[in-house]
């Protein structure tokens, strides 16, 4: 057994009250540690569409869905290791505004 623990990020959260485009931020100061997964709850009634670099369209949620974004931590006992990086921007946009929040959640491992 490695001895790493599991921990969980700050959630973030954004009322689609105020989406629009062009895209928004959604986690104002990036990521707060290297995550081996990212979960988008989207609990609005619009479809939201996800950045990664605020300008290309990457990924879609429907209204009321969730998107789970594992890195490839899986791989580890071959030495390949793949999480996402301290600092990323996650960017959000959509046609309308909506009734409901977008949260972000994401989890890495401790010694």
């Amino acid at each position: 057994m490695s001895g790493r623990s599991i921990k969980a990020i700050p959630r973030t959260q954004f009322n689609t009250a105020g989406l629009g485009l062009p895209y928004t931020l959604l986690n104002i100061l990036g990521l707060t540690q290297p995550c081996f997964l990212l979960r988008l709850v989207n609990d609005s009634n619009v479809g939201i569409t996800i950045s990664y670099d605020g300008v290309t369209a990457h990924d879609y949620i429907r209204a009321n869905s969730t998107l789970d974004l594992p890195g490839v931590s899986g791989l580890q006992e071959n030495g390949i290791v793949g999480v996402w990086r301290k600092g990323s921007k996650i960017y959000i946009s959509g046609l309308a505004a909506g009734a409901g929040f977008i949260f972000l959640t994401g989890y890495y491992l401790v010694d």
